[in-house]
C-alpha cells in the first residue's frame, strides 16, 4: 500500500519550506499512530518536492508499507 502526505505549496524560503515540510510529516506521523494496527511493517519512505508553478513547490512524503 501507498500513501502521500503534502505540505502546503510554497516559495523557495527557507522558513516556509520547513513549515510545509512539517506539515507534511505531521500528517505522516498521524497517519502512522492511527493505523498502527493494519501496518505490518513499512517498506519505504520518499520525499518529493512537486512544482506547482511560478517557483512554487509542495514537499510530498510518499510511504509505502505492507498491511498485516
Amino acid at each position: 500500500m501507498t500513501e502521500y502526505f503534502t505540505g502546503i505549496p510554497v516559495n523557495h524560503t527557507q522558513t516556509e519550506f520547513e513549515r510545509s515540510l512539517a506539515e507534511a510529516k505531521r500528517k505522516r506521523d498521524l497517519f502512522l499512530e492511527n493505523n498502527r494496527s493494519i501496518i505490518a511493517r513499512l517498506d519505504s519512505e520518499d520525499l518529493v518536492f512537486a512544482p506547482y508553478g511560478n517557483g512554487i513547490i509542495v514537499p510530498i512524503i510518499k510511504l509505502s508499507y505492507y498491511k498485516k
